[in-house]
């Protein structure tokens, strides 16, 4: 028992001698930190402040395309609670599903909206809510089980 109680008095005092430095550590880094020359020559983020980011993959919210009008097509199958698999496409580009049961987005003059129904065997019905200014030929459409359907938006 008396070479156990030995170890751990030894134990003890050197756990408290690492939690005691890594203390005075953490309160020496952090004042480091705290002064402005030395910040900007250890963070990254504080160097890359107020610089423009140029990256390709990045796009500006500035440089979002409003020029469309809203529109939102609406599943009225009752009976149907999610359709993931239901795909809308806006020329030839996937842009959303019907997991909601309905599904909003921006369209201009010349576009086409797919509704890719081709993975269930039902026919949907789907009612386009267009905006005021928008032209498109019919207000509900069938989608039959299986198959797509393009409404091409006129205005």
């Amino acid at each position: 028992m008396g070479i156990i109680n030995i170890f751990e008095k030894l134990f003890a005092k050197v756990l408290i001698k690492i939690i005691f430095l890594s203390l005075i550590l953490v309160l020496l880094s952090q004042t480091i930190i705290y002064y402005q020359p030395y910040n900007l020559k250890l963070s990254l983020v504080d160097r890359l402040e107020g610089e423009p980011i140029r990256l390709a993959e990045i796009q500006q919210a500035g440089n979002v395309d409003l020029a469309g009008q809203n529109i939102t097509l609406k599943v009225l199958n009752t009976n149907i609670k999610s359709l993931p698999e239901a795909k809308i496409l806006l020329n030839d580009m996937e842009i959303g599903d019907f997991s909601n049961m309905q599904f909003s987005f921006l369209a201009k003059k010349g576009d086409l909206i797919t509704i890719d129904a081709s993975r269930y065997s039902l026919d949907l019905r789907i009612h386009i809510i267009p905006s005021e200014e928008m032209k498109i030929k019919d207000g509900i459409i069938n989608v039959k089980k299986g198959e797509k359907a393009v409404i091409a938006i006129e205005n």
